[in-house]
């Protein structure tokens, strides 16, 4: 069953959905993100 796409169009199953949402989950929690703020500086220098 497909719940979502990739921002490339590929599909998800539910089961990929999740094992995201846990990468996602251990990325943050081990501070690898960027903030808002951050991105908008970032973003100035293009």
């Amino acid at each position: 069953m497909i719940v979502g796409y990739t921002t490339n169009g590929k599909s998800l199953t539910k089961q990929q959905y999740n094992e995201r949402l846990i990468g996602a989950e251990k990325q943050i929690e081990s501070g690898d993100y960027i903030t808002q703020e951050d991105l908008e500086k970032e973003i100035e220098s293009w």
